[in-house]
């Protein structure tokens, strides 16, 4: 007798382990799923700005909508070196992608700067930061063309400007 009652107690104190489990794990998809759709509409949009994004990616949507360039040109100021961070919120995950930046001018589009980076969380989202200088091959008042690569596959492209 003491035995079944020692297992129907177990059993209910298991069971609302299990059930509290399943509650968390069922926030904690709402939660993603919420910050998905708060991301959606910057898809395949390129953000390049001298602010750090947010740590908190709650706080992530508003950083994008704050920065983001009706006409996919950003200017840096005060340099050289020009720091900067980029955000690509990407429409389909990818497990690697490459930023590369060339002179707009330059015919042949020779990299001036490459960086291969992991999407993070999802493999959605990708997050850089770099510093455009001198010795690079960068210089103040001349238009850059950004663009964020998966092979030879163009996820997203800007122009930067960069000012004294």
């Amino acid at each position: 007798m003491r035995v079944v009652v020692v297992a129907v107690a177990l059993v209910a104190l298991f069971g609302n382990a299990f059930a509290d489990d399943k509650s968390a794990t069922a926030d904690a998809n709402k939660k993603a799923a919420a910050k998905s759709k708060a991301l959606k509409p910057f898809a395949g949009k390129l953000v390049i700005s001298p602010d750090a994004p947010p740590s908190n990616g709650d706080e992530l949507p508003g950083y994008l909508k704050g920065n983001l360039s009706s006409d996919n040109t950003y200017e840096l100021l005060k340099g050289p070196p020009w720091p900067f961070h980029v955000v690509l919120v990407l429409a389909v995950p990818q497990k690697a992608v490459t930023l590369v930046i060339t002179d707009k001018e330059d015919a042949k589009a020779a990299p001036l700067l490459t960086a291969d980076l992991k999407p993070g969380g999802d493999k959605k989202l990708v997050l850089a930061q770099s510093s455009a200088t001198v010795a690079a091959g960068f210089a103040a008042s001349k238009f850059y063309v950004v663009r964020l690569m998966a092979g030879k596959k163009q996820l997203a492209k800007a122009e930067l400007l960069l000012r004294d």
